[in-house]
């Protein structure tokens, strides 16, 4: 019996689907089992196993944190919904996270989403590669979520979840800001009709 069950997230995924009751996992025939019930009737599905030897580390955790609100993932599900993976000249498909402002920003080259008012625990500007991954029901809840940072990744904890995202440095992400004019450069025109003028 093996110290630990290294379970491929498709077998995982399916059995997270289960109406109801627990999910047991085992190892048999070279293959990595699932058991559950459904309607009382049960059901096992397999996988082919993990080679461990070819998974990477866990990531180092960062030393220094700063706390949020739930809504923390919430605005990056909707940044990452604001990006476009297939731009070449910038890094689009990216969100950029910014610990001077206090902001998150996304765009596609059409639209600019902008959201402020989070704590990063850094004081530059950092890339993360948008994911799918905040679709899930799972971090709609209303648990605090702790974000901190390392050389090489931006780390997210909530509950018993930790999100590790890789920081890119090898691309170029737009000002968003100057698509949206300055306060000052805005100018308003009232035109009256002669007659109004007297």
């Amino acid at each position: 019996k093996p110290d630990a069950l290294h379970v491929p997230l498709s077998l995982l995924t399916e059995a997270s689907q289960r109406p109801e009751g627990d999910v047991t996992f085992a190892f048999k025939n070279n293959r990595m089992t699932a058991v559950w019930t459904d309607r009382g009737m049960p059901v096992e599905r397999d996988a082919d196993p993990i080679d461990v030897d070819n998974v990477p580390p866990m990531p180092v955790m960062p030393t220094s944190w700063a706390e949020n609100p739930a809504t923390l993932f919430a605005a990056l599900r909707d940044a990452m919904e604001t990006t476009d993976p297939d731009s070449q000249r910038y890094a689009l498909g990216c969100v950029q996270l910014d610990g001077a402002k206090c902001e998150i920003a996304a765009t596609d080259g059409s639209q600019a989403l902008i959201q402020n008012g989070f704590q990063f625990p850094w004081g530059d500007a950092v890339l993360i590669p948008a994911r799918k991954i905040f679709r899930s029901d799972v971090f709609a809840g209303e648990a605090p979520v702790r974000i901190g940072r390392t050389d090489q990744q931006v780390v997210l904890q909530s509950g018993e979840w930790s999100l590790a995202f890789t920081i890119r440095t090898d691309g170029r992400f737009p000002d968003v800001q100057r698509i949206i004019p300055a306060e000052s450069a805005v100018r308003t025109r009232l035109r009256l009709h002669p007659d109004d003028v007297r």
